[in-house]
């Protein structure tokens, strides 16, 4: 149940991104005033940030040491940096048009930067020790 938990987490932020990247290019495209949109996407990189940050305490406090979502996290997060570009630059078949498209939300936009947070999250998850019950708990005979 653990590990659920925590890959629906990290799916929300990877959707959260995805969505933030949509709505920068909705802004950049159809913005009236140039003050408006510079604070709508200063209030959408803070709500990433937030979103980052909620996601790294969930997994690292929360849930704790858990080798097999860590291993789920430095993956998927390691595809999303690596493999969509590396797809799109040699031009895969019969998914190039569609990896195309994810071109603009590599290797800098929202989706790219959680695909390297997601990694790191998972690298720290895997080198964690186990933890240990306290050895002398107050009331302890």
């Amino acid at each position: 149940m653990k590990i659920l938990r925590s890959i629906i987490a990290m799916l929300g932020m990877l959707i959260l991104a995805f969505s933030l990247v949509y709505f920068r290019d909705y802004l950049s495209n159809n913005a009236s005033s140039p003050l408006a949109a510079f604070w709508l996407l200063t209030l959408a990189s803070l709500l990433f940030t937030a979103a980052i940050l909620a996601f790294a305490w969930f997994v690292l406090v929360r849930s704790g040491p858990d080798k097999v979502s860590a291993i789920i996290y430095l993956v998927l997060g390691l595809a999303i940096q690596v493999l969509t570009p590396s797809l799109i630059t040699f031009k895969v078949e019969p998914m190039s048009g569609i990896l195309s498209q994810l071109l603009f939300y590599m290797p800098d936009s929202f989706y790219g930067l959680s695909g390297s947070f997601v990694a790191g999250i998972g690298l720290i998850n895997l080198l964690r020790k186990p933890e240990k019950p306290p050895e002398d708990l107050p009331g302890k005979i």
